[in-house]
């Protein structure tokens, strides 16, 4: 009885510590299990977090390179418009420099022609006077009688002489003149110079 009976109490024990033995695999099984699910749960918020702050950063950079885009945008067309500006008014500068050059090609053109037309006037007053002068001694060598002729040519020479002297002081006034005009258009276009040279 006591063999039979320690027997069966072994057994007992034995299938006690079976039963624990697999328990605690059983239980070490679930807990690895649950540290698995935690552990790829944790993975699955982690990826999750990650992907929820790379789409806001996307965002961000989206917004901000749209903002620097319209800006960039804004300073070319302010760029641009400025451009058009000075192509404006380098167009002006160029109109003006074109009219001031074929305007002073027109004075120097009508001084020159006026200096010849004065040349010419007096040239043939001088012609004139030394004929008057040839006449007044043939007159004096024939008759006296004309001497009022001669007196009258003489009066004609006088005036030739004041007229031819009148055309020379208009000629020298014109001279001046141009000389003035050519000198405020050289300075003119040294200021556009200037100014062009520090615009570009």
């Amino acid at each position: 009885m006591k063999s039979a009976f320690s027997s069966a109490k072994e057994t007992r024990v034995e299938t006690y510590k079976r039963l624990y033995h697999e328990g605690e695999l059983e239980g070490y099984r679930i807990g690895m299990a649950e540290r698995i699910a935690q552990v790829q749960t944790w993975k699955i918020g982690a990826i999750a977090g990650s992907v929820v702050l790379g789409v806001i950063s996307f965002s961000v950079c989206l917004v901000r390179f749209r903002a620097i885009m319209q800006q960039m945008s804004m300073e070319i067309k302010q760029i641009k418009k400025e451009i058009s500006m000075k192509e404006q008014e380098l167009s002006t500068i160029r109109s003006q420099k074109s009219v001031l050059q074929t305007s002073h090609s027109h004075h120097l053109l009508t001084y020159s022609q006026q200096k010849r037309a004065v040349q010419n006037d007096y040239q043939n007053l001088l012609a004139e006077n030394y004929m008057l002068i040839d006449n007044l001694q043939n007159i004096r060598h024939s008759k006296r009688p004309q001497l009022e002729a001669v007196n009258q040519l003489s009066s004609r020479i006088r005036s030739c002489k004041l007229l031819s002297a009148g055309h020379e002081r208009s000629t020298e006034e014109r001279a001046q003149q141009l000389l003035k005009i050519r000198t405020l258009m050289t300075i003119y276009v040294g200021v556009l110079a200037f100014i062009l040279g520090i615009l570009f």
